[in-house]
């Protein structure tokens, strides 16, 4: 149990991340043909949701392999497949917009995403790359964070069970509370 309430924080740090995120499709319609909105909030929702990732897999490489270096995304690329084959196939739907994401797909081909690539960019050269802070990215390195905490609620509990839910994110496996939380209970490609 102290590793459900240990692990809680990060839960509640990615419901922080979507409920801004939420918060723009007031502004911006979430839709394909807006991708490539970007601005502010967007730029901060990609540095948060991929930041996050980064803690998020280190630990899940940690909880794989102890003694194998964890450094960078290729590191986590090669532990994480090499221990969940299936992650990159993961799907994340917003089923209110008709949106369903694969924001780890590009690992099938021994590659990193695009928006990873933009998330470096708007990190180290905002000046030159703000333009990449878009709806796209924002919304794909969110689900990838997603899928992240998955895999490491996965890997250290045998089970998903997320409460509260999310806002954007739907599963077909949801169970409503007494309290009125509404909780998941994920099955990841790899089970």
């Amino acid at each position: 149990m102290t590793d459900i309430i240990n692990h809680q924080h990060y839960w509640e740090y990615f419901l922080a991340i979507e409920d801004d995120l939420v918060k723009t499709s007031r502004f911006v319609d979430f839709s394909t043909d807006n991708y490539p909105t970007y601005s502010i909030e967007f730029a901060k929702i990609i540095l948060s949701s991929a930041s996050e990732f980064d803690v998020i897999a280190k630990l899940i490489c940690n909880k794989i392999s102890p003694n194998k270096k964890a450094g960078n995304i290729n590191d986590y690329r090669e532990i994480i497949i090499n221990e969940y084959p299936k992650f990159p196939t993961m799907e994340i739907n917003l089923t209110r917009y008709g949106i369903k994401l694969k924001p780890w797909a590009s690992w099938e081909n021994d590659s990193n995403p695009s928006w990873w690539t933009s998330y470096n960019n708007v990190k180290h050269e905002r000046n030159k790359f703000y333009h990449e802070a878009t709806l796209g990215n924002a919304l794909q390195s969110s689900a990838g964070l997603l899928c992240g905490l998955l895999y490491l609620f996965r890997n250290t509990f045998g089970q998903i069970r997320l409460e509260p839910g999310t806002q954007l994110f739907e599963s077909r496996n949801s169970t409503i509370l007494a309290s009125g939380l509404i909780c998941w209970d994920f099955k990841l490609p790899d089970d």
